[in-house]
């Protein structure tokens, strides 16, 4: 759900046309480089492996962390 409304104020609407929610909010144009389909592959980076042992695990994207940044 959290997705769904970070995507939903990021791209335009009917009711705000030429805008962004989060951009009328704002004043700044909203980043979408990062933005991810639902559901893709994704590799996930796992702190203290081995030299020679996978570096990440293989996941699905499901959404952002609000605990974290990247």
């Amino acid at each position: 759900m959290q997705y769904a409304v970070w995507v939903w104020n990021r791209t335009g609407s009917r009711s705000l046309p030429g805008a962004a929610p989060i951009e009328r909010a704002t004043g700044v144009v909203p980043d979408l480089t990062n933005l991810h389909e639902w559901g893709c592959r994704v590799w996930v980076r796992v702190e203290d492996r081995r030299k020679l042992e996978p570096q990440a695990d293989e996941g699905r994207f499901v959404g952002y962390s609000s605990a974290s940044k990247g």
